[in-house]
Parts: structure tokens; C-alpha cells; sequence
């Protein structure tokens, strides 16, 4: 149970990151999209 509840906290924070502009590891992931949301978080 603990482990499907992690699988879920992991997808939610990558939607949330899709969402929100790719800040955190999502922006680490693809760091060549030069998205203008990146540079006004970071």
C-alpha cells in the first residue's frame, strides 16, 4: 500500500511540474525548451 501511495505522490509532482512550467527536476530533465514560465520562476 505504502508503495503504490509513493508511485502516486511521484506522478502527482510530475504532472504538477508539467504544469507549472518544468521547474524542479522536470526542468533538468529537458533543458533545452526554452520556456519563458523557466525563467520567471527561476
Amino acid at each position: 500500500m505504502q508503495l503504490l501511495r509513493e508511485l502516486q505522490r511521484a506522478l502527482l509532482r510530475v504532472l504538477l511540474g508539467l504544469l507549472t512550467g518544468r521547474r524542479g527536476f522536470g526542468e533538468a530533465r529537458s533543458p533545452r525548451l526554452p520556456d519563458p514560465r523557466t525563467r520567471l520562476v527561476s
